[in-house]
């Protein structure tokens, strides 16, 4: 593994521009897994990891992660499980919609994290083993949100076909990942950061420089151990027989788009190659049909109703977070912020009566 220094290229993110960077060179599989021997030796996906990449803060539910779990909730799933779940927070949110919805994770640090309804439907355990972890459990929908990127490339393909083989027979994937390139449905989220990268990019092959977060031991930028484009991820869920819907994707972009992060547009919908999933994506079009903005407006009273009852309390305020990304919502709340303290002025100042 060789140890390099770069830039950040005119493609990438504009304020990145020519900024300074440091990337391992990977010349062979024996170097991604001195990465992640790195990665666990040092203890690296502990508590201050997940405060770094998710906005975890104990007792407090990462507010993106109400609309990547309404979004999970569109599809209708009737048992859920998230690989990689931390937290557990769209565990948590989707258990409070009535969906029977589990976690696994192997972190030990996030056991101490847990709510109590999470706690009883989470399974500590390694994703890559997870066949003989969920001992024959079947579930109708599987997600993986930022966690394929964190494996080994070798290994990828046997995880996707362990997540398959959990799946029911109308069994549907739900997957974000940061893949680099334009994609049909989201379009470019992640674009090309390295000249470097640029061969391996246009071959739509992962790349072999990685970005470091660290150098001494070198640990890679958020853990992850594969940076690949788009259409290569793809290939790797493709292979495990599975299909994907962009059709309900658009639906889904349509309507969750203006309140999901940047990174968590990147998300990809699956389903097995059965007459049992593809009734479900049928139902699940006709469903998605309604106009996007009625479906939209119809979470965010959710949302609301979510948070007055006390059960949700979120690390942000959910009217701050909506109105930051809504522009009628956004103006009326700035005026708000100037007037009330005049108001309160006003009301300290008027003589009483």
């Amino acid at each position: 593994m060789e140890i390099l220094a770069t830039e950040y290229i005119v493609d990438a993110v504009p304020c990145r521009v020519g900024e300074p960077a440091t990337v391992a060179k990977i010349s062979s599989g024996d170097d991604l897994r001195q990465l992640l021997s790195n990665i666990l030796d040092t203890g690296y996906y502990d508590t201050a990891y997940f405060a770094r990449q998710t906005g975890l803060k104990t007792g407090l539910l990462t507010m993106n992660l109400w609309f990547v779990a309404s979004l999970v909730a569109a599809l209708r799933p009737r048992r859920s499980i998230e690989l990689g779940a931390g937290k557990g927070d769209v565990v948590e949110m989707l258990r409070r919609r009535g969906i029977d919805a589990w976690g696994l994770d192997s972190s030990p640090d996030m056991w101490a994290q847990l709510s109590p309804i999470v706690r009883e439907a989470y399974v500590v355990g390694d994703v890559a083993e997870m066949q003989d972890t969920l001992s024959g459990e079947r579930f109708d929908t599987v997600l993986g949100f930022d966690i394929w990127e964190h494996l080994l490339p070798e290994t990828i393909t046997d995880v996707i076909d362990q997540a398959t083989a959990v799946m029911t027979e109308d069994g549907m994937c739900v997957s974000i990942i940061p893949a680099f390139g334009p994609d049909p449905v989201f379009g470019e989220i992640f674009p090309l950061e390295f000249e470097e990268n640029r061969e391996r990019f246009d071959a739509g092959l992962p790349f072999d420089h990685i970005t470091l977060e660290r150098s001494d031991p070198p640990i890679p930028a958020a853990g992850h151990l594969v940076w690949a484009p788009g259409l290569w991820w793809e290939a790797q869920f493709e292979a495990a027989g599975l299909v994907r819907e962009p059709s309900i994707e658009r639906r889904l972009h349509a309507i969750f788009d203006p309140y999901l992060a940047p990174s968590n547009r990147c998300f990809f919908v699956y389903r097995r190659d059965t007459p049992q999933a593809r009734a479900r994506a049928a139902a699940t079009r006709r469903r998605l049909r309604r106009p996007a903005v009625a479906a939209r407006y119809l979470d965010l009273f959710r949302l609301a109703r979510a948070e007055s009852s006390g059960e949700h309390r979120f690390a942000v305020p959910p009217l701050d977070y909506v109105a930051d990304r809504h522009r009628v919502l956004g103006s009326v709340q700035r005026v708000l912020r100037v007037v009330r303290p005049a108001l309160g002025q006003l009301r300290r100042r008027s003589p009483t009566r």
